[in-house]
């Protein structure tokens, strides 16, 4: 390629030809230099991350100033692939995408239930924690190896997780934080069951968050 393209739109065209990708969206303030005295606005910074075992291990930030499905869209028009996110809506708009799903995130918001729900938390993370320890197990592992261990481990995991779940659902107060953690969860239930399937998918999105920190 041409020395005189951007780096940024390098590292864009080398993120659009992979079949993995993670994104995540996250605030940032913006001042209106041109207004002296005016109030800071709330924009958005959109990021993109090849994974550190691919062919771009790196983060691609796009600005946007809303969090609207129209910056995805633009920056990632009709790649295909897989995609790792948290499941925001705004992704959704992306028709050729297959969608994996953050556990990390289904996690977290059993955590927050935790202080209002303890029994049905509690328990909603130590199954989380068993797919953690496969990971754990099989993290030094191959694509291939990994997802064997994952059909033969985590399956039946997932399947306990679930079943559990669906026991809970109906015995919590609605719009409770344990009942929109419960719904979360199983509203996403494809797309956190896509890295048994394959091995070169993250169970979670944490990378991102790590790459977004060291920003």
């Amino acid at each position: 390629m041409s020395v005189s393209v951007p780096l940024w739109e390098l590292m864009h065209r080398k993120l659009l030809v992979l079949d993995h990708l993670a994104a995540d969206e996250t605030t940032t303030p913006m001042v209106d230099r041109t207004r002296p005295g005016s109030q800071t606005k709330t924009t958005y910074l959109w990021q993109y991350y090849g994974f550190e075992d691919g062919d771009a291990p790196y983060t691609v930030f796009d600005f946007a100033l809303t969090r609207g499905h129209a910056a995805p869209m633009a920056f990632l028009g009709d790649v295909s692939g897989t995609l790792l996110t948290d499941g925001y809506s705004a992704y959704r708009k992306l028709s050729n995408i297959t969608h994996a799903g953050c556990m990390a995130h289904a996690r977290r918001k059993f955590d927050e239930a935790m202080a209002t729900s303890p029994v049905i938390a509690s328990r909603a993370v130590a199954l989380i924690a068993k797919l953690y320890q496969v990971e754990k197990a099989c993290k030094s592992f191959d694509a291939d190896a990994r997802r064997a261990v994952r059909r033969r481990e985590s399956t039946g995991h997932l399947l306990r997780l679930r079943l559990f779940l669906e026991q809970e659902q109906h015995r919590v107060v609605p719009q409770s934080k344990i009942s929109k953690a419960i719904t979360y969860a199983l509203n996403q239930w494809s797309d956190l069951c896509r890295f048994v399937d394959d091995g070169r998918l993250p169970i979670d999105n944490n990378a991102v968050e790590r790459e977004r920190q060291k920003a």
